[in-house]
């Protein structure tokens, strides 16, 4: 899989991307931030900082969690723009 980071934040090749959406939306749990990472194939750090962008996610106490429908539907729109 192949990452590019660009103006918009994350892109990926559209299909692994579309292989993740797919993984993602058979998830039935919240992932935390180092669980979501590993799945795109980058740095956890780089994940923070796209949340500051506007990536999809919630705070659980003082932890970051991610909704995988939420991050599969978001991924999705970022592909089709």
């Amino acid at each position: 899989m192949r990452r590019e980071h660009g103006e918009g934040g994350i892109q990926m090749k559209l299909c692994s991307q579309a292989t993740i959406s797919a993984q993602l939306r058979k998830l039935r749990r919240f992932l935390s931030a180092r669980e979501l990472a590993e799945l795109l194939n980058i740095h956890p750090e780089t994940l923070y900082r796209q949340t500051k962008k506007g990536f999809p996610h919630f705070r659980l106490g003082s932890r970051l969690k991610f909704d995988p429908h939420e991050v599969a539907e978001y991924l999705d729109a970022r592909r089709s723009q």
